[in-house]
């Protein structure tokens, strides 16, 4: 019976050692001390000094090769190539607790500073009017940790459009995916997409510099993922730059490396999120909406006293032909001309020109002008 009672001691003290020890362990990963825990979907990596000891990834469809460091799939894998991938013991399978070394800090997981840039929410560049160009919060944040695939925008200002040589300001964002983490965070520090952002602008701007596109093509074009726009950002996958090498058999050759070679990226989609007109491109759209307007008013103006002319014009050739047909028809009918002129002058003056027949008006101090039917001819008016 005592060694019973001995027995379940000895297990329970074990049992709470074992217990405190798991918990001092996963405090020491939350610490990323001696050991560590990865998120699903992202990279960490274990340096010696300045040196890269190993990359610890955690995908759901890929891995990292060891020796290229590149982002293989899983699905590619097999019995032979199982060295190409690290080692996962049934710590991290069981617990999700990864061993880095007991050597800390000689050995321990990198911290690095990435690009972090962000929009700002709706509500703020709703509610404080923010233009385009104010819209995007730029940050370079330290972190030890590499997302896989994650959004990143790209503001991109005053892009000269080749037909009009209007300026716009534009946001976009991209889609990207890493292939290469080391490249990203050891040849460039995390500050790659700097560099991409480069490559980015000036795909956008030989795009819009074309002869034949112009502000009003800019406005009625695709803004999504496959946009004209889009299609020469993701030709960047393939190709940014030509550079002269050799090949195999030492002759030189042309070779065009594109983003996942040179940045350890690949852009997966990209689209327009906004666009505007540049601050100084619309104040000069302004103005000359204003010079428009007063072109117009003027024109307008123009028109309405050349139409007053014309009018007057008319009235006084109409009235004319109006007194020559008065006096030719009362000639006609038989009436002395100079008695006719006096009619056609009273007419005119009373405004009886548009009737069929002549009224009689009489003025204080005037004498009386009968009425006469001017289609009657002489020889009825006797009877």
């Amino acid at each position: 019976m005592m060694i019973m009672l001995f027995i379940l001691a000895c297990l329970s003290t074990l049992a709470i050692l074992v217990l405190s020890a798991l918990v001092i362990l996963y405090a020491m990963a939350k610490a990323d001390l001696q050991a560590t825990l990865v998120e699903n979907g992202g990279f960490k990596f274990v340096v010696m000094g300045n040196s890269l000891m190993g990359v610890i990834d955690k995908i759901d469809d890929g891995y990292v090769d060891t020796k290229t460091h590149e982002v293989k799939k899983l699905s590619e894998l097999n019995g032979l190539q199982s060295s190409k991938r690290r080692f996962i013991g049934p710590l991290e399978d069981y617990l999700g607790i990864i061993w880095v070394s007991f050597l800390y800090p000689l050995r321990k997981i990198h911290w690095f500073e990435v690009v972090a840039d962000k929009l700002h929410d709706d509500e703020r560049i709703e509610k404080e009017g923010l233009p385009v160009r104010r819209q995007l919060h730029q940050e370079l944040r330290w972190t030890n940790y590499l997302r896989y695939r994650f959004p990143h925008p790209v503001l991109i200002t005053d892009v000269e459009l080749g037909e009009d040589r209007w300026k716009v300001d534009m946001i976009v964002i991209l889609d990207v995916k890493v292939v290469n983490p080391v490249i990203i965070v050891f040849d460039y520090k995390g500050k790659v997409l700097q560099q991409v952002d480069a490559a980015v602008k000036a795909a956008v701007i030989d795009f819009c510099n074309e002869p034949n596109f112009g502000y009003s093509k800019f406005v009625q074009a695709k803004k999504g993922s496959g946009s004209g726009i889009a299609k020469s950002i993701l030709r960047l996958n393939s190709s940014t730059t030509t550079e002269e090498g050799k090949n195999e058999v030492g002759e030189v050759e042309e070779k065009t490396s594109g983003l996942p070679a040179r940045f350890g990226i690949e852009i997966q989609a990209c689209w327009i999120e906004t666009a505007a007109l540049s601050p100084d491109q619309k104040e000069l759209d302004d103005a000359a909406r204003a010079i428009e307007m007063e072109k117009q008013l003027a024109t307008a103006q123009k028109e309405k006293a050349e139409g007053l002319r014309a009018l007057e014009k008319e009235t006084r050739t109409g009235i004319g032909e109006g007194l020559e047909s008065i006096i030719n028809s009362l000639t006609k009918a038989g009436v002395a001309p100079q008695q006719a002129a006096s009619i056609a002058h009273e007419q005119v003056r009373t405004g009886n020109m548009a009737t069929a027949g002549l009224t009689t008006y009489v003025e204080s101090g005037s004498s009386v002008i009968p009425t006469l039917n001017i289609t009657e001819k002489k020889g009825e008016e006797s009877k």
